[in-house]
């Protein structure tokens, strides 16, 4: 009977040491990267090190941990995540279109800004383009699109309707698409001035 218990023992150390043989070719077929940061969960529990970030649409949909006790892989999702910092750069999970994501930390103040990775396919390939995500402190967000097709003008202006001054800089062209911080600055200190 121990003969049985200790082949038994020893197939699964041979198994287990060939999965993450595999799991480490895998890795490398598939080109994963890894970034050193740390994660605060909601529940408030936190740990840091590996995480697999290769700027593809999964990661900003689930963060993964490379557990170096159990060598798994964690999964978290937006909302277990309070934010996470890789390389110094830290992300929030924020909605948009009913849809959770991590975005990037861009500009933090009572006006932030976040950048929202957008994947997408045409006919050629799949690209990425950054949406730009203000928020409010009282929780109002709008997405900037980085595109023609989009009201930038109307949509700024009405979603900073509280600040006149903006507007107007914003209807005579002092501020455009490529002047988001800027706008932020702007509004930021007029929330100030206004207290």
């Amino acid at each position: 009977m121990k003969k049985t218990h200790l082949l038994v023992l020893f197939l699964l150390l041979q198994f287990y040491g060939e999965a993450q043989k595999v799991g480490k070719f895998l890795d490398e077929v598939l080109n994963v990267k890894y970034q050193t940061g740390y994660a605060i969960l909601n529940n408030k529990d936190s740990f840091s090190g590996q995480f697999e970030f290769n700027n593809s649409v999964d990661n900003y949909k689930v963060l993964v941990y490379k557990n170096t006790q159990t060598k798994n892989k964690d999964l978290y999702y937006p909302l277990e995540v309070n934010y996470f910092v890789l390389d110094g750069i830290p992300f929030y999970p924020k909605e948009y279109k009913d849809e959770w994501f991590f975005m990037r930390l861009y500009y933090s103040d009572s006006l932030s800004i976040y950048i929202h990775k957008h994947f997408f396919t045409d006919v050629i390939a799949s690209q990425a383009v950054n949406y730009f995500l203000f928020e409010k402190s009282n929780g109002t967000k709008l997405i900037v699109q980085p595109d023609r097709s989009f009201p930038f003008k109307a949509r700024l202006t009405y979603f900073f309707d509280d600040c006149p001054a903006l507007c107007e800089k914003i209807n005579k062209n002092e501020y455009g698409i490529e002047q988001l911080t800027e706008i932020a600055v702007f509004y930021n200190d007029w929330l100030r001035r206004k207290k």
